[in-house]
């Protein structure tokens, strides 16, 4: 699916209606010493049939010199929400704890990924992002997606979300998300039709299985 020429690593599909599939990979690139001595990592995708074959020419998402990685989607009929962290010009090969957490819709059609819109900013200014986001159904009234990450605070992990509109636009502050203290820091595996989001986690007593809760003021 990825070109000859890329130098491409962590492949990340998700499902559409229909049978297709949208594969989004990274892929490395190295700046002109001119402009800057660092690799950059671009994300590609390309929509697939479903008989496994690619549906027009691979689409370039990210658009500015930087790191990305971690990725995590969702998808409806004609869109796909990613989220990412982007780690700086200067941070290329780094993907432990900071940078920021960001989020890009990717529009699909019949005859391939489209384009992609401008890379958002989802987590807050000063945040410690740790591990890659996830993407999941909208908890929200009127979202589209949302966008939930970990943050390390001292010896704390805490979890994060943020809905994002029909256009990959953040809707809301970011907002703390609750589970029981064994869960700290794990990230829900869905969110279901009621809008429930959940999460699984297997440890030495075995499987766990907990729901979410949101907790913001109000939510």
């Amino acid at each position: 699916l990825s070109p000859p020429a890329h130098d491409a690593a962590d492949p990340l599909a998700v499902a559409l209606p229909g049978g297709r599939a949208a594969v989004f990979w990274l892929t490395a690139r190295d700046i002109d010493a001119t402009e800057s001595n660092d690799t950059a990592t671009d994300v590609w995708g390309v929509l697939v049939s479903p008989t496994g074959a690619a549906v027009g020419a691979p689409l370039r998402v990210t658009r500015t010199v930087d790191h990305h990685f971690g990725l995590g989607a969702f998808a409806a009929a004609d869109a796909v929400w990613i989220g990412l962290r982007g780690g700086g010009p200067s941070d290329s090969e780094g993907r432990g704890d900071g940078g920021e957490v960001r989020a890009v819709r990717v529009d699909v059609g019949p005859s391939g990924l489209l384009r992609a819109g401008d890379l958002a900013v989802v987590s807050d200014d000063g945040a410690n992002p740790t591990g890659a986001p996830r993407v999941t159904r909208s908890p929200s009234p009127g979202a589209s997606a949302e966008v939930w990450w970990r943050e390390r605070h001292g010896e704390r992990v805490e979890v994060r979300h943020r809905s994002l509109d029909a256009s990959g636009r953040p809707l809301s502050a970011a907002l703390p998300a609750w589970v029981e203290p064994a869960m700290t820091g794990a990230l829900p595996g869905w969110v279901d039709e009621r809008s429930q989001p959940w999460v699984t986690q297997v440890g030495p007593e075995g499987a766990e299985l907990v729901r979410f809760t949101c907790a913001a003021a109000g939510r």
